[in-house]
């Protein structure tokens, strides 16, 4: 288990130091009519850049958003 979470790892840097690839988290707040639906929403994002010509890239995005709704 140890040698796949540092291969996952290794390959992540990997792709970082390239600058091509790009994660992160979104939080988002109800506000308005919302509100009465749910507390907040939580996302992840992952990008990927290719490089086809000097001045045009293409990639691959992907996201998951949940929303947590209220109990009431």
């Amino acid at each position: 288990m140890k040698k796949i979470i540092l291969f996952a790892l290794f390959i992540t840097f990997a792709f970082t130091a390239n600058a091509q690839y790009s994660a992160g988290a979104t939080l988002g707040l109800s506000n308005g009519d919302t509100d009465n639906v749910s507390n907040f929403a939580l996302g992840l994002d992952v990008n990927y850049m290719f490089e086809s010509d000097s001045e045009f890239k293409y990639g691959l995005a992907a996201s998951y958003l949940t929303y947590f709704g209220k109990n009431s």
